[in-house]
């Protein structure tokens, strides 16, 4: 996690994946701040909002540099390292996976209609009527992800960095 690396290793990967905060980021941070509410888990709530307010300021462009960005950030999870004793707060994918808003491909066939999530490979479901594809694919959506949790567990994960290369 960002919080257990030094200063000039947080630097890095903050250059590195600048690109990544940006307003849809804040706003998964403040779906994830409401389900902690709906689920009466209040403590991380106001923290998360306050650094989602936060870094949705320096998301302003009228930012003064990339330094100070990066500087800010950095004392952002500096305090978060404080706050949690070198944990994160958001330690449970869980919620965010279940909860979060998925992009479905539907087309007309002659049975009715197909359906499929192009983020989820193999995950697609049909329906006689526009409104049974919908439902269908909720369900196998579901369905793909726990079976995935499932299949994850006791696996080992990690991340790799790949670069493309545009000839």
């Amino acid at each position: 996690m960002l919080t257990s690396a030094d200063d000039e290793e947080l630097n890095k990967i903050l250059q590195a994946n600048q690109e990544l905060i940006d307003p849809e980021f804040l706003q998964v941070m403040e779906n994830y701040a409401t389900g902690l509410e709906q689920q009466g888990n209040n403590n991380p709530v106001a923290w998360l909002r306050n650094i989602a307010q936060q870094l949705g300021q320096f998301l302003n462009p009228q930012a003064r540099s990339i330094e100070e960005y990066q500087g800010f950030l950095l004392e952002v999870l500096q305090a978060e390292a404080e706050i949690n004793d070198g944990r994160a707060i958001i330690t449970d994918n869980d919620y965010y996976y279940k909860n979060m808003q998925y992009k479905v491909s539907l087309k007309k066939t002659e049975e009715g209609y197909a359906v499929w999530c192009p983020g989820l490979p193999g995950c697609a479901s049909q329906g006689t009527t526009k409104e049974e594809a919908l439902n269908n694919i909720q369900d196998a959506i579901v369905s793909y992800l726990e079976v995935a949790e499932e299949l994850n567990q006791g696996v080992e994960s990690c991340y790799v960095e790949v670069e493309l290369n545009h000839a």
